[in-house]
């Protein structure tokens, strides 16, 4: 018996393993001849600074022409090069060379006068990102060298009286596209919630079927190798089982987490924003090996 469903449980691995080096061969045909290796992502996200009321009334922060408004929020965007090519200023397929940044706020929003700077950026170049204002709530970025991996994290004061649920209304807009390897690219901008989604859609799956498959494993292997366990008895033996059961699901289970955040990782990454930390601490890997 035990024979057959050793026979069985390497069938189904071996059918498993082989549908996952079908979609990952798909997917590497897809990266070498069809997708771009050169590109623009963005994530943005608005957060809530102040909101009025009776300890504080926006009109204390805000201008006069803005003090009606209810709540003061921020717009970050994160910009990062996305593909697997350095893009210069001159990729850029504008007038100027540089990318614009609309932003989208709608008859309820205002921009804070001078509400708006270059946060955080990660370059070998100093000083290589510059982030001007056009008129309205236009503005221009641009750069020297943006290198594979590299990001520029930008942030707007605006004063609203949307609701939160109306948040999505806030967001940028990018005018422009950068040439390709393939053709032209655009910026691929969505919000970071999105991103989480994303990410979640991907590790939790992937987790689930590595953590199915290393119990099974598992539970094949374990009896093969712990046949001394039968020499004890009473409570030694009782203790020594539930250590042994115990520390396999947790390594089995180490071993699938791991294996969903590097997957959620690779496809849906948010530099400088991940907020799972083990997807920080690989991050931080990432960055350490730079050159």
């Amino acid at each position: 018996m035990w024979d057959f469903l050793e026979w069985r449980v390497v069938k189904l691995t071996e059918l498993v393993f082989a549908v996952i080096g079908v979609i990952l061969t798909a997917y590497g045909i897809w990266i070498g001849f069809f997708a771009d290796e050169r590109g623009i992502s963005a994530a943005y996200k608005v957060e809530v600074l102040a909101q009025r009321s009776d300890a504080f009334p926006t009109s204390a922060f805000l201008q006069n022409g803005l003090s009606s408004n209810n709540r003061v929020v921020q717009l970050d965007v994160l910009v990062w090069n996305s593909g697997k090519q350095i893009i210069k200023r001159e990729d850029v397929r504008s007038s100027d060379h540089d990318l614009l940044i609309q932003l989208d706020i709608g008859n309820l929003s205002s921009l804070v006068p001078k509400g708006w700077k270059l946060v955080k950026q990660e370059s070998s170049i100093d000083n290589n990102y510059d982030l001007q204002s056009v008129g309205g709530n236009n503005f221009k970025l641009s750069w020297q060298a943006f290198d594979p991996g590299n990001f520029v994290q930008l942030s707007f004061l605006i004063a609203t009286n949307l609701d939160k649920a109306q948040f999505d209304d806030i967001k940028p807009k990018f005018i422009a596209s950068v040439t390709g390897t393939r053709g032209n690219v655009t910026v691929n901008s969505r919000s970071y919630s999105s991103f989480q989604t994303e990410q979640g859609l991907i590790g939790v799956p992937v987790s689930g079927v590595v953590f199915l498959f290393a119990m099974i494993a598992f539970t094949n292997w374990i009896p093969k190798r712990t046949k001394w366990v039968d020499n004890l008895s009473g409570v030694p033996k009782l203790i020594t089982a539930v250590v042994i059961l115990i520390g396999g699901i947790g390594t089995m289970f180490f071993i699938a987490l791991t294996a969903g955040v590097f997957a959620a990782h690779f496809f849906a990454n948010v530099p400088e924003w991940t907020n799972v930390p083990l997807l920080k601490l690989l991050s931080v890997f990432e960055s350490s090996g730079r050159p």
